[in-house]
């Protein structure tokens, strides 16, 4: 987690279920994409980040097994930006979900708790060959709060997911005074994918709204 975010606690019965969850994960190595729009996308920048989490709740929900399997193959790159993966806090709370402790979870929340996050199917790409998807998250609303979406692109073979990269994010998080906010953006071309990894901090007393602190890197990817 990010380092103004402690761990998640979680009740002992949802960590039952968890295991439980985790014995039958091989039953589940497919990915439904059927009924699935296809499009075109050049690009996800800040725009379509931001639209994107407005209408999180629109979008054809992904199963824990299905971002299992999803995750399961997915490509992380060393990169000199600081970036994280909300899959495992995801399945954490729809493990608590479908135990039926979700309201038990919210009655002890606290400051710098996970208080929901969901995991979506957003479209498929190349004439269903490959699925872009996505993991929404927020936490308790008090400071230190953090929240965002971070899309993903996963290639498919017959339903069954081969590779998948991190293509998109716009996780921020705030504890005065300060703030990170850690976008990647990622440009789409014929034969690859141009992503940009950054990672920025301000200083929420400071009369200017400069970053403090600025990194940068950028990677080239295939499906």
């Amino acid at each position: 987690m990010n380092k103004f975010i402690p761990l998640l606690s979680l009740v002992a019965s949802a960590c039952s279920y968890e295991n439980q969850k985790k014995e039958t994960v091989t039953e589940r190595e497919t990915v439904s994409i059927e009924e699935l729009e296809t499009i075109q996308i050049s690009a996800i920048d800040s725009i379509y980040l931001e639209s994107l989490e407005s209408e999180i709740d629109s979008y054809q929900p992904l199963s824990s097994g299905e971002v299992l399997s999803l995750f399961n193959v997915l490509e992380s790159p060393s990169t000199a930006v600081f970036h994280e993966n909300m899959v495992e806090e995801y399945l954490e709370i729809d493990s608590i979900k479908a135990y039926g402790q979700y309201e038990n979870y919210l009655n002890q929340l606290d400051i710098g708790m996970l208080r929901d996050a969901l995991a979506i199917k957003i479209a498929t790409l190349d004439d269903a060959k490959s699925l872009l998807w996505a993991v929404w998250y927020s936490s308790y609303e008090a400071c230190p709060y953090f929240h965002g979406v971070d899309v993903y692109l996963s290639s498919i073979d017959k339903d069954r997911p081969t590779k998948t990269i991190k293509v998109g994010s716009n996780f921020s998080a705030i504890d005065p005074p300060s703030a990170i906010y850690n976008p990647i953006y990622s440009i789409f071309s014929a034969d690859k994918i141009q992503s940009f990894y950054l990672e920025k901090e301000y200083d929420l007393d400071a009369s200017q709204s400069n970053p403090v602190y600025v990194n940068a890197d950028t990677l080239l990817a295939t499906l």
